[in-house]
């Protein structure tokens, strides 16, 4: 059963087999105390009042850069957005922004900042948190040098979408950043930046035109006609003059500072998860002055980092600990209860469990697989795992042979038994997944139901072998794999991941008689080879942001730097695309009518509430469809292999209070706190 056994409730043993595991436990724990021991021997901490295992190494405590669940419950710590979510119902409630309305039209929020809303550091030094933050660090996030992956969350912010691919026309509002700083700045400010009108844009071939073209941008500046290109230099044009970029101006991007205290952000279309997305960790702000002062990743260093949220990073050790300190300069001091935390830096599941069970750490949000059945015998109140909106899948790199072929890809979906995989690895209560929206978003579940009355299903079974070596066989490759090439299986490390690829290599190997070599990198190394395409399958997990199929759907655009699976298909752009806009059409709205007229209860001084009832229900239920259309897509083309839909793991220990599961496994530090009896 692994490492350390853990006793059921009121279980009785013969007294050799109770010696056997009180010696065994007994190593256990020597194990862990020695691991925590060698952490921490050359400069030991004192304990923290709230200690929990955050998993891998974190990349970066950067919101803007980062995407991971370990990066996210590190900045949750130290950064606030303009909304928090409620930790039981995750529901927006107020953060840095203490109220906001929303226009009649559902397109424009405005966002009233409180006063008591400050930047601090370790030197205790204050800065008001203004408006003009939220704009700066928006800013940042979009522009196309920061790289963010989670750019796309913006699209339906006007001109957002715009300002980040660096989609000018002819007579756009440009501004166009030079290859120099503004005299006076901050050493690590953007450079200087010039404001104009694009006249027009023109490329020019570059020596023998065995490089791509050069960028010609012919720009009205202050009335003056000015020509830029970011490779002038390779130009034999001394009328071109060198910039860094040139953007839509951002001026026309619908966020502005009203004043100090107010925030205005305009949309294209009514979102309803909008408000829910301003307490998404990347859209946190960041100090400007802080990250002009000293860049990147030097403004994240405890010593440099000024901060607006909970905690203030004290100490960080890399592939030990982040220690935080309560933020004496929170405005929500008194929800705040503890004044050290620590978030470990431990990659396994099982050392993480014996440092739980000893009274190491509070709370750890995974354990072994093998021990989780007699966790579950136990009927533990710390311990009760609860489906939530994830999915573990693999994603299939589509450039490449032998994957570049549908015919193979499908053949790897179809030879995975992903029941075996959940049964005998997971052993959690998982669900196997043949699709990729995980269940649980109601209005989709109604418009997949009704799909499949009409016999229209998603995905696969799974247990069909034989097809699977037909369609390799179609692909060109001989009975039982022949002639073949190795493909590699990436994954990051943790104990279940080996696990299953393992499995899967197994399985592979037994079906379809192809030889997989299994590749385990660190978690930087991992995301930096499917961000460069350098695999073939990855294995991957997505949780939604916010519960909509959209946060699933929009990471396999074309332009989504998150797909990183070098896959493309129109349609399915423009049906996640247009789902943004949907509207009923007259002869929709002719047959509503007439049905709301012909319910039981209907009555002409209702009419009008019934109605609108009726078209709102409508109205989602056709975009639900649209995402079925677009998931469709994704799946028949096998852009990726659904394995299973996530549960939590969480272990919390019974007097951490303030804790609740919900259906993000999202848990905000505000609130918690210990109650020992």
């Amino acid at each position: 059963m692994g490492v350390l056994q853990v006793w059921p409730r009121g279980h009785t043993m013969s007294w050799m087999h109770a010696l056997a595991r009180k010696v065994f436990l007994l190593l256990a724990v020597l194990a862990a105390l020695c691991l925590v021991g060698w952490a921490t021997w050359l400069d030991p901490l004192p304990p923290a009042d709230f200690t929990f295992v955050n998993g891998t190494e974190i990349k970066s405590v950067d919101p803007a850069i980062v995407t991971g669940q370990p990066e996210g419950r590190v900045i949750r710590a130290l950064f606030e957005g303009l909304v928090n979510w409620d930790p039981q119902y995750l529901q927006p409630i107020p953060g840095v922004a203490q109220s906001w309305e929303l226009s009649d039209d559902g397109q424009v929020y405005t966002f009233h900042l409180r006063e008591d809303a400050v930047w601090t550091n370790l030197r205790n030094e204050k800065r008001p948190v203004i408006a003009e933050d939220f704009v700066w660090s928006i800013r940042r996030f979009l522009d196309p040098m920061t790289g963010a992956e989670y750019a796309p969350l913006l699209a339906e912010v006007k001109n957002a979408e715009k300002y980040n691919q660096g989609n000018i026309q002819e007579g756009d509002a440009v501004e166009v950043e030079l290859s120099v700083q503004r005299p006076g700045s901050l050493p690590h400010a953007r450079n200087e930046v010039l404001k104009g009108t694009l006249t027009t844009l023109v490329e020019e071939q570059i020596g023998d035109g065995s490089a791509q073209p050069a960028l010609i941008y012919h720009i009205n500046i202050d009335g003056t006609p000015r020509l830029f290109s970011p490779q002038a230099e390779q130009l034999d044009d001394p009328a071109v003059e060198v910039c860094r970029q040139v953007l839509l101006d951002f001026d026309t991007v619908g966020i502005r500072a009203k004043d100090a205290r107010t925030l205005e952000i305009e949309l294209i279309v009514p979102v309803p998860y909008f408000l829910n997305l301003m307490g998404f960790y990347p859209l946190f702000p960041t100090s400007r002055e802080c990250v002009e002062t000293f860049g990147y990743p030097e403004w994240t260093r405890p010593e440099n980092m000024m901060v607006n949220g909970p905690f203030l990073m004290r100490r960080r050790r890399v592939r030990d600990r982040i220690r935080f300190v309560k933020n004496p300069h929170y405005w929500d001091q008194e929800n705040v209860h503890f004044q050290t935390m620590d978030a470990l830096a431990i990659q396994s599941s099982t050392t993480s469990l014996n440092m739980y069970l000893t009274g190491k750490v509070d709370w750890i949000n995974d354990v072994p697989a093998t021990i989780i059945p007699e966790l579950l015998e136990q009927n533990r109140d710390d311990f009760q795992p609860e489906a939530f909106l994830g999915i573990y899948y693999y994603r299939l790199n589509t450039t490449e042979p032998p994957l570049d072929d549908l015919r193979v890809r499908r053949a790897l979906a179809l030879a995975i038994d992903r029941t075996n995989i959940v049964e005998n690895v997971t052993r959690a209560g998982e669900i196997p997944a043949y699709t990729f929206v995980p269940p649980g978003i109601a209005d989709y579940e109604t418009v997949k139901g009704s799909q499949a009355d009409e016999g229209r299903t998603l995905g696969f079974d799974g247990t069909n072998v034989a097809a699977a070596r037909s369609l390799l066989e179609d692909a060109g490759y001989g009975a039982g794999g022949a002639d073949f090439p190795t493909i590699e299986l990436l994954y990051n490390t943790h104990q279940t991941h080996s696990q299953i690829a393992e499995l899967v290599q197994s399985q592979w190997k037994e079906n379809l008689g192809i030889d997989v070599s299994l590749v385990n990198k660190e978690w930087g190394s991992y995301l930096a080879d499917q961000r460069n395409l350098e695999y073939n399958v990855a294995r991957a997990g997505w949780i939604g942001d916010y519960v909509d199929p959209h946060t699933f759907l929009y990471l396999f655009q074309s332009d989504n730097p998150q797909n990183q699976t070098g896959w493309a298909n129109s349609e399915y752009d423009q049906l996640v695309s247009d789902s943004r806009f949907v509207q009923l059409t007259a002869e929709e709205r002719q047959a509503i009518e007439a049905q709301v007229r012909g319910e039981e209860g209907w009555s002409p001084p209702a009419h009008d509430d019934l109605f609108a009832a009726a078209v709102d229900e409508a109205t989602r239920l056709k975009r639900m469809a649209m995402f079925f259309e677009a998931e469709r897509l994704l799946l028949d083309d096998q852009v990726v292999i659904p394995i299973y839909y996530y549960v939590s793991k969480n272990m919390v220990q019974p007097y951490v209070k303030g804790f609740y599961r919900n259906i993000q496994d999202t848990h905000p530090f505000q609130g918690m706190r210990i109650e020992r009896e």
